[in-house]
């Protein structure tokens, strides 16, 4: 996990609003003590951005559970 400097709190997600849309990241640590970073791009006029972090989650349970 990253970390910040000033609290030692680890990064989980990150959520990035643009103009036309949403960046989530999501920083994974593997059972191979492996880090792995999701990125998913999110239209800010179409998407749902509360659903489409609930999937995100969902991918990543999958992803580190593999």
């Amino acid at each position: 996990m990253l970390s910040g400097a000033a609290t030692g709190d680890d990064l989980e997600e990150l959520t990035v609003t643009g103009a036309a849309g949403h960046h989530l990241l999501m920083v994974l640590t593997t059972p191979l003590d492996a880090r792995l970073c999701l990125h998913l791009r999110l239209d800010r006029e179409r998407g749902n951005l509360a659903l489409a972090r609930h999937r995100l989650r969902e991918i990543a349970r999958t992803l580190v559970a593999a």
